[in-house]
C-alpha cells in the first residue's frame, strides 16, 4: 500500500522505545549544529571559551581517573563528548519518548497513515477496505489482524450506526404495519400514509442537497425520523374523516372537506414544531444545524403532502377505508369528561414527583466528550486502548502549533515555546499534567540574528580544545571523534532532510498539512505537542479547568491551538451547553406568541403549553433519575418533545373551541357531550400518532450507539409524558373550563329572564 496514492504511508512499529532513542540520537549526532537555537548558541559559545575548556577537561581527567578502568562501561565519561556539550546545549528533551503507544504487553503495530481527515466518511471506508484486503491478502499465518486509529473508529461507528438504523426501521415498519391493521381493518391506509411521508422525505432531502447540504449518517437518519413525525399529519386528517363519516356528518369519501377542516389546525401545530426543531439549529454545532434544516423542511413538506396528496389518495382508495377505526376512545372519553377531578387530581400528583425530582434530584449534566457516540462493543476502539496500555492507562491532550510560512524556523520556536509552557503547567503542584512530549528541539529554529555574537571558527575552536587537552595531560589522539564533530557544531550544513527527522518517534508528532503537501524536503509547517494527563480524560474530576489551564499556558504561544478528540467534544458540548437553554427559551416564547396569534385567547395559550411543559419535564426528569448526560444525540429529544407536545395541546384546545362556537343555542354547544363527540377523532389521533412516535424512537434504545440508544429512552419518555398529559391533564381541565361555561350561560339565563 506505500505507492498508493490513498495511503500517507506505511510504517512497523519494531523496535519499541530502544529503537526510537537510536534514531533520534542518529539524527542529534549528525544535525545537532543545525538544531542549536540562540539560548544553545550562547551555551556553545561559553563552553569554548579556554578557561571553560580547561575546567571541563580537567573535571574529565579527574572523572577518568576516579573511575579507573574496571569501570569503563556505559556509565563511564564519553570520550566522543568530553565536554557533555549536547545534553548541555539540546537539554533532557533532546531525545523526546514516542507517544507512549504501547503497553507492555501491547501487540505489535503497523501504522498506515491517512491523506484525508476521517471525518471524510467515504475516504475513511475505501481506505479500511484496502487495507483490509491486503492485510487480509499478506496474513498467510493465520494472526488475528485488528484495525484501528481514527479511520477505522469513523468507519466501524458509521457502519453500524447503518445496520442498527436499517434493524430499527425495519422492526418499526413491521410493527407500525401490524398497528395500523388492527386499527383501521385495512391494508390500504399504511402504504397511502407512507407514501405522503416519503413524498414529503425526498422533496426535503432534495431541497437540502440542491443547496449543498452533506450528510453524516446519524444526522440523516434523526433528521429523516424526525421529519417522519409528518406521518403524524395524515393521522390526524384520517381521524378527521373517518370519525366524522362515521357519525353521518360528511359523505363517506369526502376526504377534501376533512383537509380543509383540519388543514389550518395542522398549519398551527406544524408551525409549532418548526419553531422547537428550528431553535436547535443555532447552536453553532453543525450536526444540530444539519438536522435542525432537515427536520423543518421535512415537517413542511410532509404537511403540504399531507394536504395536497393525501385527499387525491383516499378518494382513489374508496370508502372502504371510511370505516369507523377500532380504537374508539369514546368509552374512555365518556368516563374522563363525567367526572374530570379524579384524572385530573391524579395528573396534578405525577407533575408534583416530577417536580420534586428536577428540585431535589441533582442537576442536569452535559457530556464534554465524544465517548457515547461510537457504538458498543467497538473493536477498533478497544484495540486503540489496548495500545494506549489498556483502560486504565493515562489520556492526553494535543496542541497543534503551526508555522508562520514568512518566517524561516518559526515552527521550532513556536514549539519549544509551547513545550516550556506546558512543562511549567506540569510542574505546578497537583497538576493533572504527567509529562509534555512534543518534536520542538529535533527541529530546525531561526537562523543567527545579525546582532548575534557569532561562534568561533572551526579551526579556533579546535586550537582552544587542543591546548586545554594538553593542559589537562591527554594524548593528542584521545578525542578523535569529538574533534571531527565539533567543526559541524559551528559550521552546520543544510537543513536535515524531512524524511530523516520523520523516521525519530518525534515523526508521529508532525502531521502534513495537506493531502498534496510536497516532496520529501519540504520543512513541516506544523506540530503537536502531546500533553499527557495522570488520569484518563474521562476520569479528570473538572474537565472544563484542565482544559482552561492548557490553552491559558499557550495562550502567548502564536499559533498554538488545543485540538483533539476530548477538546472538540468538551468545545462542542460546552457550546451546546451555554447556548441551547437560551435558544429553547426563545424558542417557547416564540411558541407561545405563535399561539397567541392561533387562539387570541391567553388560557387556551396556557392549556395548549400544558403537555409540552409536562413531556419536557418528564425528559429532564429521566435525564437525572437515570444519570444520562446530554449531548449532540439526545438533545434531540428537547424539541421532540416540545412540537409533539404543543401539538397535542393544539388539537384538544382547538376542540374545546370548536364546541364552544357550535351553531347550536349557546348552552347546548357546550355540554360534556358534545365535547365528547367531537374530541374522539382528535383523541384517537393523538393516541396513535404517540404510539408511532414512541414506536419509532423506542426502537432506537436497543441500538449499539450509548448517545442514540438513549435518545431512544429520553422520546420514548418524553411522548409518553405528553399522551399522558393530554388525556388525562388537558381533557378533564378542557371538561371542568365547558362545565364552567355551561354553568355561567345558565346564570346568565335566568338572570335574564328575571
Amino acid at each position: 500500500l506505500a505507492g498508493d496514492p490513498a495511503v500517507g504511508g506505511v510504517r512497523t512499529g519494531g523496535g519499541g522505545e530502544a529503537a526510537g532513542t537510536d534514531a533520534t540520537r542518529a539524527y542529534l549526532a549528525a544535525h545537532a549544529g543545525r538544531l542549536l537555537d540562540a539560548q544553545g548558541r550562547a551555551l556553545l559559545r561559553e563552553a569554548l571559551e579556554p578557561e571553560a575548556l580547561r575546567e571541563a577537561l580537567g573535571r574529565f581527567r579527574g572523572s577518568l581517573d576516579a573511575a579507573g578502568a574496571e569501570a569503563a562501561g556505559a556509565a563511564a565519561p564519553r570520550a566522543d563528548d568530553p565536554l557533555g556539550l549536547l545534553p548541555r546545549l539540546l537539554g533532557d528533551a533532546a531525545t523526546p519518548a514516542a507517544p507512549r503507544g504501547a503497553a507492555p504487553d501491547a501487540p505489535p503495530a503497523v501504522r498506515i497513515g491517512a491523506v484525508r481527515p476521517a471525518n471524510d466518511l467515504a475516504y475513511a471506508a475505501s481506505l479500511v477496505d484496502a487495507v483490509e484486503e491486503a492485510a487480509e491478502e499478506a496474513n498467510t499465518d493465520g494472526l488475528t489482524l485488528t484495525l484501528t486509529g481514527a479511520h477505522a473508529i469513523a468507519d466501524f461507528t458509521a457502519r453500524s450506526v447503518r445496520r442498527d438504523m436499517v434493524v430499527s426501521l425495519a422492526v418499526t415498519m413491521a410493527s407500525l404495519s401490524v398497528l395500523f391493521l388492527l386499527i383501521y381493518r385495512s391494508g390500504r391506509t399504511l402504504p397511502l400514509l407512507l407514501a405522503t411521508v416519503n413524498g414529503g422525505l425526498l422533496l426535503a432531502f432534495g431541497v437540502y442537497a440542491a443547496f449543498g447540504g452533506r450528510l453524516s449518517p446519524v444526522t440523516a437518519v434523526c433528521g429523516a425520523v424526525l421529519a417522519g413525525l409528518g406521518i403524524d399529519y395524515g393521522v390526524h386528517l384520517l381521524a378527521a374523516r373517518r370519525f366524522r363519516s362515521a357519525a353521518g356528518v360528511d359523505a363517506p369519501d369526502d376526504a377534501g372537506a376533512a383537509a380543509a377542516r383540519v388543514g389550518p389546525t395542522l398549519l398551527a401545530a406544524c408551525v409549532t414544531s418548526c419553531i422547537g426543531f428550528g431553535a436547535v439549529a443555532f447552536a453553532g454545532v453543525r450536526a444540530l444545524t444539519e438536522f435542525a434544516v432537515l427536520g423543518v423542511l421535512g415537517l413542511a413538506a410532509t404537511l403540504g403532502m399531507t394536504l395536497l396528496f393525501l385527499p387525491a389518495a383516499l378518494r382513489l382508495a374508496g370508502s372502504g377505508d371510511a370505516a369507523r377505526p377500532r380504537l374508539d376512545p369514546a368509552p374512555l372519553l365518556g368516563r374522563l369528561l363525567r367526572r374530570p377531578r379524579p384524572a385530573l387530581f391524579a395528573t396534578s400528583i405525577l407533575g408534583g414527583m416530577v417536580a420534586a425530582v428536577l428540585a431535589l434530584g441533582g442537576e442536569v449534566r452535559f457530556a464534554d466528550d465524544l465517548e457515547a457516540m461510537h457504538a458498543q462493543p467497538n473493536p477498533p476502539l478497544e484495540a486503540q486502548r489496548r495500545l494506549a496500555g489498556g483502560n486504565g492507562a493515562a489520556g492526553h491532550l494535543l496542541v497543534l502549533v503551526e508555522a508562520d510560512p514568512l518566517t524561516p524556523g518559526s515552527l521550532a520556536e513556536r514549539t519549544r515555546a509551547a513545550e516550556a509552557a506546558l512543562r511549567g503547567l506540569a510542574a505546578e503542584p497537583g497538576s493533572p499534567v504527567a509529562e509534555v512530549v512534543g518534536p520542538g528541539p529535533l527541529l530546525v529554529p531561526p537562523p543567527p540574528g545579525p546582532d548575534e555574537t557569532p561562534l568561533p571558527t572551526p579551526a579556533e575552536a579546535l586550537a582552544r580544545f587542543d591546548a586545554a587537552a594538553d593542559a589537562a595531560g591527554f594524548a593528542p589522539g584521545a578525542f578523535a571523534a569529538f574533534r571531527e564533530a565539533l567543526p559541524t557544531l559551528l559550521e552546520p550544513g543544510p537543513s536535515p532532510p524531512a524524511a530523516e527527522l520523520a523516521a525519530t518517534p518525534a515523526g508521529r508528532l508532525l502531521p502534513r498539512a495537506s493531502p498534496d503537501a510536497a516532496g520529501p524536503g519540504e520543512a513541516p509547517d506544523a506540530a503537536l505537542v502531546l500533553v499527557r494527563l495522570r488520569e484518563p480524560w474521562e476520569l479528570q474530576p473538572d474537565r472544563a479547568g484542565l482544559l482552561r489551564a492548557v490553552r491559558s499556558a499557550v495562550a502567548g504561544v502564536p499559533g498554538a491551538t488545543a485540538t483533539g478528540l476530548a477538546v472538540v467534544g468538551a468545545d462542542m458540548q460546552a457550546q451546546i451547553a451555554a447556548v441551547l437553554p437560551r435558544l429553547l427559551a426563545l424558542a417557547g416564547l416564540a411558541v407561545v406568541v405563535w399561539l397567541a396569534v392561533v387562539f387570541r385567547r391567553p388560557w387556551d395559550v396556557f392549556l395548549a403549553l400544558g403537555p409540552a411543559v409536562a413531556g419536557l419535564a418528564a425528559v429532564l426528569a429521566a435525564v437525572v433519575v437515570t444519570g444520562t448526560e446530554l449531548q449532540a444525540a439526545n438533545l434531540i429529544a428537547l424539541p421532540l418533545t416540545l412540537g409533539l407536545g404543543v401539538d397535542d395541546g393544539i388539537f384538544l384546545v382547538h376542540v374545546a373551541r370548536g364546541v364552544r362556537r357550535a351553531r347550536e343555542s349557546p348552552v347546548a354547544g357546550v355540554t360534556p357531550e358534545t365535547l365528547e363527540q367531537a374530541a374522539a377523532a382528535p383523541v384517537h389521533a393523538v393516541f396513535v400518532t404517540s404510539v408511532t412516535t414512541i414506536a419509532a424512537f423506542g426502537s432506537l434504545w436497543f441500538t449499539r450507539s450509548p448517545a442514540i440508544a438513549s435518545l431512544g429512552l429520553l422520546s420514548a419518555v418524553g411522548v409518553s409524558a405528553c399522551l399522558l398529559a393530554s388525556v388525562f391533564g388537558l381533557l378533564p381541565a378542557l371538561a371542568l373550563q365547558q362545565k364552567w361555561l355551561v354553568e355561567r350561560r345558565e346564570k346568565r339565563g335566568r338572570a335574564g329572564r328575571g
